[in-house]
């Protein structure tokens, strides 16, 4: 489970609808909190992908202002907070305004939390199979099933790190994968010539090659070994740029 301040993604099979209401209860360490959300976008992944990508919903905070509008609608009066006060101390508070006044329009979302639903949104199961996947880093396999991620940029081997490693696994496209099963030396080239390359062992656990018939894009779904430990490396390069 991913959290912000403004939403989180949840990781689930259970089949939610976009716009639907959820009570969640969200625990760390020994903190509890109890907060209202709404479903904002739907990640479906293909099963054969599951280990590689999660599937499940990008789910918004609701506001203060969208609860307190909902238990109070514009045509009600707002009870006033000051009955609950002694009198001394009700003096500093101003009386209330009426409810059309008091209560404002809701909130505009944030253009953090729409970009981040954004980018929830590329994990979804592409509708077009004649449409390639975007190639985010170039991919060559060598002899003794060694598999050579080359990448370009910083900003790409982030989104790989947040969006592919960091569930333990990693999605290649190409037109002649590996087949299932086979156990393969991931070869990770970043690009920062002074750092060398990250080596793993990994197993592919989902191929399509390019003539398989149905959706679905071409490539493989690799599980590391340890991905942990690569998971760490390539974080902690990150946090020095």
């Amino acid at each position: 489970m991913n959290v912000s301040f403004s939403g989180l993604f949840l990781s689930t099979n259970v089949a939610l609808e976009r716009g639907e209401r959820l009570r969640l209860e969200i625990s760390h360490r020994e903190r509890e909190v109890v907060i209202e959300g709404q479903v904002a976008r739907l990640v479906r992944v293909p099963l054969q992908l599951r280990q590689v990508r999660p599937q499940g919903v990008g789910v918004r905070f609701l506001s203060p202002v969208e609860l307190v509008s909902e238990l109070f609608p514009t045509s009600a009066t707002i009870p006033a907070a000051t009955a609950l006060l002694p009198e001394e101390e009700a003096e500093a508070f101003p009386e209330p305004s009426p409810a059309s006044e008091a209560v404002p329009d809701p909130l505009p979302e944030e253009p953090e939390v729409l970009e981040e639903l954004e980018d929830l949104e590329e994990l979804e199961e592409p509708g077009n199979p004649e449409e390639p996947l975007p190639a985010r880093f170039e991919v060559s396999l060598e002899p003794g099933s060694l598999v050579r991620l080359t990448i370009r940029a910083l900003a790409e081997l982030r989104r790989i790190v947040e969006q592919d490693l960091a569930y333990g696994g990693i999605f290649i496209p190409g037109d002649e994968p590996l087949p299932v099963g086979t156990v393969c030396t991931l070869e990770v080239h970043l690009p920062l010539p002074e750092v060398q390359p990250l080596c793993t062992r990994a197993e592919v656990v989902h191929s399509r090659p390019a003539t398989s018939p149905g959706s679905g894009p071409a490539g493989m779904g690799l599980v590391l070994d340890d991905a942990a430990a690569a998971l760490h490396a390539l974080q902690s390069i990150l946090a020095r740029f």
